[in-house]
């Protein structure tokens, strides 16, 4: 009998140990049949924790220190503990260790067993469609303790199989990608790889037939930066290790990214479960580290997008069509290695598996799961850029071998592509020939045709030429911040952006948007409050001097922010009431000239905002840049040129106070169009926009200069993170810089100025993209210009960012270049 003739023949509560895909199926047969039964679905896990044991991350780190072994190899000896018996002798000294160490862990309650477990399974139907191994052998006996036991095998669907076989990985993905294209439904297929080799290649052709695809392997929680600064704050500070955690989150959760608070998320988690080792600061924090490397975050799923992954991350139970690349030897499965913490006659003395058994279970395993599924499509090439393939064992030992029928197929040169695309397939195909110097068969389709045209591909880019850089150079040239950030982050897109004029397909609405609320906030700040007729009538103006029509949707979003734009107003006008600085000017357009080859050159820009304390004789100056997106200001990335405007406002404000002696206390950016807030219980909507409204910026390192600058500030202070110790100095965590780092910064920045117009008028535009030295993309990211750019690899400039200020001012004082 099958799994759905049992449960309906069952006149008792019924326990199913299954898999998500029978789970599904069975559920959708009994609503068929319009039958309601009482059941409970166990997964293997559940079957393990409910029957044996559970444990905490703390308790692998106690066996660790026991045993004297790493974390990972402990991970493995505690989920075979079930196997030790503690009224047991065994021969093997090692077993008889281990089964010490289970008396020690009941003993201080580490595992946590299921005290119900009577009461779980007497008087009901237990029935098991797992797979059979050492785990669900050991458990189902247990169970049939308690209640009858009913072991059923799923049995297979009538599946279409097909089978081809390809000279190369890039003509296998190449028809995959086609017989994906001419599927009607993309939604409910996926693509099986297991090999290293497959990615690059399927992002290319993917990517080149426009199939939209996601990849669903995760990565280790330490590969994010956030975990990586929440990690280096625990390292630095010397605090009890729960005040580090308190700022470090405070830090985590003051960053608005999705992302960001998922991860924060599991990092709570992973504290939660480390509790004890509170008193161990140096082990606390290693054993943080290894949880971080050890646990992965899975991206969300895309709708819409074709699944690619591995066995383990598939969504089988969902699936119409598999496409599995790469049915290779030692592939397809790929085999588990012996265990090196239990040798073959320790696995016996414990009753366990081979690995050679464990390796035909996972065979078994694969055959069930693909033989579930209506149309499995299997593919392997015979050879890749490294080396030779194998047809997998596998693909004889499934039971559909029989049913293998050939692919359909599609020849690529009755496809309805455009002549520019086959030319950009032969050319890729030549490239590939000429640095391997391997025949590539599948370029004879289009050699005849365009063998004129094929040279061997350089991505190189030499520059412009002088004749073509006096045609495209404008006759004033002019510089702003924004133009400098993307010059420093990329030469060759500050061309495109700002020689070139390409158009930026952006949307404008948010940016009209942010304009209208940076209009309102510095042209009328002298109301003290905002009408709605003021702001329909300014609205109505920047709309009249805008380059484009609105629709209605658009117009009821541009009205939609008036509430939010009143409460924005008001508590700017409290912050600046309250602060012992005043307004000395706002939107202060300054200019500097520089003078090169008989070209004079502006350097511009416009500060929203200049707060001032006059104190003998000498101005304190607070300089501000209003926001409508996230702050970007990193202080330490202004020693490359960008994320920095205030930093090069510095320059500016030089000839602003040429004649008057000043000195900068701080510089911040503050958010005027807040994100719209989400429920938060007994906060009203208005108080979250407040908050959002904090200054984000950079401190003079003076307590007492604070005060004046917001004399609540030891209490809730509107400077974000601004937070003092009980003796009233700074918290570890706040944002200062000391008054000597402003004079060798501003010279610093001005010097970078001056370097980037030099460049610009010599035509020197070099894709130089650049990457900080975590290996991460700080220039490519939010590209525009990404598709019609042919960087290579080695084009990207790595750079070594200050990681503090004190590094920062240790640069400067070196004088490092990049």
């Amino acid at each position: 009998m099958n799994v759905y003739e049992i449960v309906m023949q069952s006149e008792k509560p019924l326990v199913v140990f299954t898999d998500q895909a029978t789970k599904q199926q069975l559920l959708r047969q009994l609503s068929q049949a319009k039958v309601f039964k009482a059941m409970q679905f166990f997964t293997q896990k559940d079957l393990y924790e409910k029957v044996f044991f559970a444990y905490r991350e703390a308790t692998l780190f106690t066996m660790a220190e026991w045993l004297n072994l790493q974390p990972k190899i402990v991970e493995t000896i505690i989920k075979h503990l079930y196997l030790i018996d503690v009224n047991h002798v065994y021969e093997s000294s090692w077993l008889n260790q281990l089964k010490m160490v289970k008396l020690r862990l009941v003993a201080e309650k580490k595992l946590i067993f299921y005290p119900y477990l009577e009461q779980l399974f007497k008087g009901k139907t237990v029935v098991s469609t797992l797979e059979e191994n050492d785990l669900n052998s050991h458990a189902l006996k247990i169970v049939s303790g308690y209640a009858k036991v009913e072991t059923v095998s799923v049995h297979p669907r009538n599946t279409k199989a097909y089978l081809a076989t390809f000279e190369t990985i890039e003509d296998e993905v190449i028809h995959c990608a086609m017989r994906l294209r001419h599927t009607e439904c993309l939604t409910h297929q996926a693509v099986l790889v297991s090999h290293d080799d497959y990615r690059p290649i399927i992002e290319r052709i993917f990517h080149q037939f426009e199939l939209p695809f996601q990849w669903l392997k995760g990565e280790p929680l330490l590969a994010y930066p956030p975990v990586q600064r929440f990690l280096n704050e625990l390292k630095k500070s010397l605090e009890p290790i729960e005040k580090r955690i308190e700022s470090a989150l405070q830090n985590l959760k003051e960053e608005s990214e999705p992302i960001v608070r998922r991860l924060t998320t599991k990092i709570v988690q992973i504290i939660n479960g480390l509790v004890t080792y509170y008193h161990q600061p140096e082990r606390f924090i290693e054993l943080f580290q290894y949880i971080c490397e050890k646990t992965a975050i899975k991206p969300h799923r895309v709708d819409g997008a074709i699944f690619i992954g591995q066995y383990e991350d598939l969504p089988f139970s969902s699936l119409e069509v598999l496409h599995v690349l790469g049915a290779s030897e030692g592939i397809f499965p790929k085999p588990i290695e012996p265990f090196d913490t239990l040798s073959d006659a320790e696995r016996k003395e414990l009753s366990m598996r081979s690995v050679q058994q464990l390796n035909t279970d996972r065979k078994l395993r694969w055959i069930t799961t693909l033989s579930r599924l209506p149309q499995v499509c299997y593919s392997y090439a015979l050879k890749g850029a490294k080396e030779v393939f194998y047809r997998a064992n596998l693909l004889d030992d499934l039971e559909l071998k029989k049913g293998y029928q050939s692919f359909p197929t599609y020849d690529m040169e009755s496809q309805c592509f455009s002549a520019r695309y086959d030319l950009m397939v032969a050319k890729e195909l030549y490239d590939y020939q000429k640095e391997t110097q391997e025949e590539v068969p599948s370029l004879k389709r289009y050699y005849h045709w365009f063998k004129e045209q094929l040279t061997p591909h350089n991505p190189a880019f030499t520059g412009v030429s002088a004749k073509t850089l006096k045609e495209i150079m404008p006759k004033q040239l002019s510089i702003s911040y924004s133009k400098l950030t993307t010059f420093y982050k990329c030469q060759f897109r500050y061309l495109l952006e700002h020689i070139l004029k390409l158009d930026d397909p952006t949307d404008t609405l948010a940016i009209d948007i942010g304009s209208f609320f940076h209009e309102v906030i510095e042209k009328h700040a002298h109301y003290d409050t905002l009408s709605d007729t003021l702001l329909e009538t300014t609205l109505n103006d920047l709309l009249k001097r805008g380059k484009r029509s609105y629709s209605e949707r658009e117009m009821f979003f541009l009205r939609y922010s008036f509430e939010t734009l009143k409460i924005v107003f008001e508590e700017i006008k409290r912050q600046e009431n309250r602060s012992d600085y005043t307004v000395l000017e706002r939107e202060v357009s300054i200019e500097k000239k520089y003078l090169f080859q008989g070209k004079s050159v502006r350097f511009s820009g416009v500060i929203d905002k200049l707060l001032v304390r006059d104190e003998a004789g000498l101005s304190h100056v607070l300089l501000f840049d209003y926001k409508t997106g996230k702050p970007t200001l990193k202080l330490h990335h202004s020693y490359y040129g960008f994320d920095s405007q205030l930093v090069f406002y510095l320059v500016l404000l030089k000839i602003y106070f040429a004649d008057k002696p000043y000195k900068v206390n701080g510089f911040y950016e503050q958010l005027i169009y807040p994100k719209p807030p989400k429920y938060q219980e007994g906060k009203t909507k208005a108080e979250q926009i407040n908050d959002s409204l904090a200054w984000v910026g950079y401190t003079i390192d003076n307590e007492q200069e604070v005060h004046y600058i917001d004399p609540l500030a030891s209490q809730k202070s509107m400077i974000s993170g601004m937070r003092f110790n009980k003796d009233d100095r700074f918290n570890a965590n706040v944002k200062t810089y000391p008054e000597a780092l402003i004079t060798p910064l501003t010279e610093h920045v001005e010097e970078k100025i001056v370097k980037a117009i030099e460049a610009i008028l010599q035509g020197d535009f070099a894709i130089n993209p650049k990457r900080n030295q975590n290996a991460k993309d700080l220039s490519c990211l939010y590209c525009q210009y990404q598709d019609i750019c042919y960087k290579r690899y080695e084009d990207y400039r790595d750079i070594r960012v200050p990681e503090n200020l004190d590094d920062l001012m240790d640069s400067l004082k070196r004088g490092e270049s990049e």
